[in-house]
């Protein structure tokens, strides 16, 4: 049962799944032609480099579409990314940006840690209401601190008069 929904196409499986039977179909029919190998068994043979080819063009897709649905149901566009941070170390880190931010360069970055994931020092953390960093600081919840930027950028955007 639908409640509430504009765009159900990305989290109801349709091409998405579509593609992923086609291409079991295409796999196995692509590799069904027996060259005369002494492959007595009379199973297929599958060429391998076809397919990891379709593996990743499939993974890259359902990727996408995870993203996508993320971005319609949290209203942040995520990246995840390596940073060295010396001697060779590296960290990940995810940079977010808001569907409501006021300014492209206009996003948080949050190093993930053993400790979960901590917000850096970015220009737009700095400019930021110094309650809603207080709020991260104090309970430590960073999906009650995203919220709450959340609905500030959303009121920001939508009730400016």
């Amino acid at each position: 049962m639908l409640f509430f929904g504009t765009n159900t196409s990305v989290l109801g499986g349709g091409a998405a799944s579509a593609s992923a039977s086609a291409a079991a179909k295409a796999t196995s029919s692509s590799g069904s032609s027996s060259s005369g190998s002494g492959n007595s068994g009379g199973g297929s043979v599958v060429d391998p480099a076809k397919l990891n080819q379709r593996l990743k063009e499939m993974f890259k897709e359902k990727i996408s579409t995870f993203r996508e649905a993320v971005y319609l149901l949290t209203g942040f566009k995520m990246e995840l990314y390596s940073a060295e941070i010396g001697q060779g170390k590296t960290v990940n880190r995810l940079k977010i940006r808001s569907m409501y931010a006021e300014a492209p360069e206009d996003c948080l970055v949050f190093q993930l840690s053993e400790n979960g994931p901590e917000l850096l020092e970015s220009d737009y953390a700095n400019r930021m209401d110094e309650t809603l960093i207080q709020h991260l600081q104090r309970y430590q919840s960073v999906p009650a601190f995203l919220a709450n930027v959340t609905l500030t950028l959303f009121e920001n955007s939508t009730f400016m008069g």
